[in-house]
């Protein structure tokens, strides 16, 4: 596998960008090369990059990750946003994999944020680009990727998400969040007394879910699988078939948490 860090390929990429276009990704014109291998993995050879930038916050964010590419989203106390692209190039040779990756655009349209690279790809020929960003707390959020998992954490707001091949992870999320993937598992870890905000409904069709509840937590629970076992770690008064969905209230109720399955395992857990 070779591991390739160049400024100067990212550079030339810009350059190529501004002669065809005329003008730079809105709000992405001082973009940098990190070392950050941690998406670098697999046996084909490889270029990988890391490419970051700081963009101004604005009203709604949405990501994009094509056909190959994951996300991972955490909110912090900054104003601004920070996009960090992982790009993952293999070919056949250390110069074809450099020609791929200085044709690769990360573009910041309005609210959008996508990559675009040569249409060609096939096993010994490709390229994907993840997203890592550090957005504010209180931020609205729309996500989608065909092959690649999905992650929010610390994030308020209005927050939509979809995936077909890849799992998803939420932390300590509020505001109404909805979501869904086809083929991938989906864990919830809840944070406080109560969910703060509308609600919380998240469905995948082949995958397990699990559910975190902290000790002292109140919400009205809707849960369940088709084709699977659902797992009680604590004691609950429940509405339903064990074994097919359960709707209970937990604590004082409240707000509806509801997370489903079709074709896997359900497990409700606390500290």
């Amino acid at each position: 596998m070779i591991v390739i860090h160049r400024t100067v390929w990212l550079l030339v990429a810009i350059r190529l960008a501004v002669m065809t276009t005329g003008t730079l990704p809105a709000a992405a014109d001082d973009w940098t090369v990190v070392e950050d291998e941690r998406w670098c993995s697999g046996d084909r050879e490889r270029l990988c990059e890391a490419r970051e930038t700081i963009l101004q916050d604005r009203d709604g964010i949405v990501v994009d990750g094509n056909d190959n590419g994951s996300m991972h989203i955490e909110g912090w106390e900054a104003d601004t946003i920070r996009l960090r692209a992982y790009v993952s190039v293999w070919a056949p040779d250390d110069e074809r994999a450099r020609e791929i990756n200085d044709s690769i655009e990360i573009v910041t349209e309005g609210r959008r944020i996508y990559a675009k690279g040569p249409d060609h790809r096939s096993r010994n020929r490709g390229w994907a680009v993840s997203f890592h960003l550090m957005v504010p707390e209180a931020s609205d959020l729309d996500l989608e990727t065909v092959n690649g998992g999905i992650e929010i954490e610390g994030v308020q707001g209005d927050i939509r998400f979809e995936a077909v091949n890849g799992g998803i992870r939420l932390t300590d999320l509020g505001g109404d969040v909805r979501g869904s993937t086809v083929n991938g598992g989906v864990v919830v870890r809840l944070d406080g007394d109560r969910w703060r905000g509308r609600s919380l409904d998240v469905d995948t069709t082949n995958g397990s879910v699990t559910l975190h509840f902290p000790e002292e937590y109140s919400a009205e629970v809707e849960t369940g699988t088709v084709n699977g076992s659902i797992d009680l770690a604590f004691p609950v008064m429940v509405q339903g078939k064990i074994g097919t969905s359960l709707r209970f209230t937990l604590g004082d109720g409240g707000t509806r948490v509801r997370v489903r399955t079709v074709n896997g395992d359900v497990r409700l857990t606390r500290p």
